[in-house]
């Protein structure tokens, strides 16, 4: 019975289903340590906060925007990376996911525009662009690091220990003194039946009673060395940087393109480490087009902003971003027509609330505040991350 070994894909699938009551621990080692190998990629994905998503979507983005204001509008993300996947799912695999920079790095931009009455008024269309994506990188260079191999050693150890432990334990049976030869082949009958339901139907309720006990040293050790390396590779990675670049074009209800914008979002996370994640946020618009004014008027603009985006709320089994809380200053410059009773800078003092209603769908809420003028602004927005134009979120 020496022959029986675990592979290490049979111990990614144990992850729900140790359904012997006595071992509730054990079930939740096993489930801890497979589910970890099993969603690493997902997991790693779960760093990015909403704020993040909003400069540069995973997959594929919904928000709509500004709905208590005069001009609203419905956008529409998605990098040239989700469309490819969703034609090659192969690419999700790590190996693959590594090797497509430029896809991952490409999104296309859309958004119908609507009056205060819902009306709609034109459309914008554009692309942005990751100059550096260094999270990304850094994710696709850690399934070449050694802290991957030194996590898929401690994958394969732990294979190795349940194998031997599964070999004892028919040892054991063997050398029982008096012991019939019909009851050691019914007990490695039943190791076998167990073996098949793991293998088949991720159950494991069909082993002999007092075999999962001897993993738990096992299982400790295991969970502490995986969870470290996790931490480590974790941090690392969110402490990278991401600057886009956008382009985008406004049409009119006409298709008439009458204005353009460029813009330049730079994050940079875990500036005050893991007990205070926040990100550094700077970004900066300039556009030029037509006023909406009887007369149409040639105007330049320039929106800069600069603040930190702080994680205040996390999941405590899933390492996500639940409530965040962003502050910053912003700075609009007029350089040229400047309209009635408008001034050529403002200074505003904003503030976004993020909220996570479920693993896909974000309400974010913007309060800014007019420092000269005294006067407050709101803006309410909901944005729906999607993994695939199935409509898997990006989620677990």
């Amino acid at each position: 019975m020496k022959q029986y070994y675990f592979s290490l894909l049979v111990l990614m699938g144990w992850c729900s289903c140790c359904a012997q009551a006595p071992l509730p621990a054990v079930n939740a080692k096993i489930e801890h340590i497979a589910n970890t190998s099993g969603t690493l990629l997902k997991d790693l994905d779960h760093l990015k906060t909403g704020n993040y998503l909003d400069a540069l979507s995973s997959f594929f983005q919904m928000t709509t925007k500004n709905l208590t204001g005069a001009q609203k509008s419905i956008a529409f993300n998605g990098t040239l990376f989700a469309i490819k996947a969703e034609a090659d799912p192969s690419l999700l695999i790590d190996r693959n996911f590594a090797s497509e920079t430029f896809s991952r790095n490409f999104q296309f931009n859309f958004n119908l525009n609507l009056d205060e009455n819902y009306k709609y008024t034109g459309f914008t269309g554009g692309f942005t662009y990751a100059v550096i994506n260094k999270r990304d990188t850094k994710i696709a260079q850690f399934y070449k690091s050694g802290k991957y191999k030194q996590l898929t050693d401690a994958y394969t150890a732990l294979n190795n220990d349940i194998t031997a432990a599964t070999n004892r334990y028919i040892d054991s049976i063997t050398k029982i003194p008096g012991i019939p030869p019909t009851q050691i082949a019914a007990q490695i009958m039943q190791v076998q039946q167990g073996l098949d339901t793991l293998h088949q139907y991720k159950k494991a309720n069909k082993f002999p009673p007092g075999f999962l006990p001897k993993l738990n040293n096992t299982l400790d050790s295991a969970m502490v060395k995986t969870s470290r390396l996790l931490a480590d590779a974790y941090d690392d990675i969110s402490k990278a940087a991401l600057l886009t670049l956008s382009a985008k074009g406004v049409a009119d209800d006409k298709g008439k393109i009458n204005s353009g914008r460029l813009g330049l979002v730079f994050l940079q996370g875990n500036l005050f480490g893991k007990r205070a994640p926040a990100e550094l946020d700077i970004r900066t618009t300039f556009s030029y087009g037509d006023t909406l004014a009887v007369t149409p008027m040639q105007r330049t603009t320039l929106r800069s902003t600069l603040g930190f985006n702080f994680v205040l709320l996390k999941s405590k089994t899933v390492n996500k971003s639940l409530f965040e809380w962003k502050v910053y200053a912003e700075l609009d410059n007029v350089f040229k027509n400047l309209l009635p009773d408008e001034q050529k800078n403002t200074i505003l003092a904003n503030s976004d609330l993020r909220l996570r209603i479920t693993d896909n769908l974000w309400l974010p809420l913007t309060i800014k505040y007019d420092v000269e003028k005294s006067n407050f602004l709101g803006f309410l927005n909901i944005s729906y991350n999607f993994d695939s134009v199935s409509g898997n979120s990006s989620g677990p």
